[in-house]
C-alpha cells in the first residue's frame, strides 16, 4: 500500500528526473542543483543522483526552475 501511495505521489509532484539526449543537446528536467559548469565539464546533482555530462564547448543555453538546457559536443552522460 505504501509503494502505491508513493507513485501515486510522483505522478501528482512530477518530480522525477528526466533525461532528454540528443546529439547536439541535453535537456535535464526536476534537477536539484548545478554542483560544476566549465566547457567541457557540467555536474548536476537530484536527491542522492549525480550526471555528469563530458564534452567540448558546453553551454547552458535555457535554465527555468527545474529545468536545465546544456549544448554543445556531448562526448558522455554518467548518471551515478
Amino acid at each position: 500500500m505504501m509503494i502505491m501511495f508513493k507513485k501515486i505521489i510522483n505522478v501528482i509532484n512530477n518530480n522525477k528526473l528526466k533525461i532528454i539526449l540528443d546529439y547536439n543537446y541535453i535537456d535535464i528536467i526536476n534537477y536539484t542543483k548545478i554542483i560544476d559548469i566549465n566547457s567541457n565539464l557540467i555536474n548536476i546533482n537530484k536527491d542522492n543522483k549525480y550526471i555528469h555530462i563530458k564534452g567540448d564547448n558546453l553551454s547552458v543555453k535555457k535554465m527555468i526552475d527545474n529545468e536545465v538546457l546544456i549544448t554543445g559536443t556531448i562526448k558522455s552522460v554518467e548518471l551515478r
